[in-house]
């Protein structure tokens, strides 16, 4: 049986925590966006909902930046020599599922913030129309 490269996992590790917690705040802001357009609110309290959304997004970069600099460690090292640091396949796994947790994490909590938010545009639209 042959082992997966750790620097390929370490790799999905850095990709999936960058685009899933995109994806997160993506569906976040639009809903967020909404809320904004449509508040009657004071003009810093509607755009408090975008830029927590846009947090979620710097989570998956800041460990996609972490993890990136693992893998240009463990291939180029400090000192300029090649392969001065291997990663283990252990430490593969690890990395990826650090993404993966970072990044699911992030899908999530920006998938509930758009459900909040999407009840409070429907209920401030009802009462705007009666």
């Amino acid at each position: 049986m042959t082992s997966i490269d750790p620097a390929f996992l370490t790799g999905l590790g850095a990709v999936f925590s960058i685009f899933l917690a995109a994806i997160g705040s993506a569906t976040a802001s639009a809903e967020a966006g909404i809320y904004a357009l449509r508040s009657r609110s004071g003009f810093v309290k509607s755009f408090i909902p975008i830029v927590i959304s846009g947090v979620l997004a710097i989570y998956g970069i800041i460990v996609s930046v972490l993890l990136s600099g693992k893998l240009h460690h463990a291939t180029v090292g400090d000192d300029g020599s090649e392969n001065s640091t291997t990663i283990t396949t252990t430490d593969g796994y690890r990395f990826l599922c650090a993404g993966l947790s970072v990044g699911l994490a992030c899908a999530a909590s920006g998938y509930g913030m758009a459900s909040f938010i999407k009840q409070a545009n429907a209920t401030s639209n009802k009462t705007s129309t009666t």
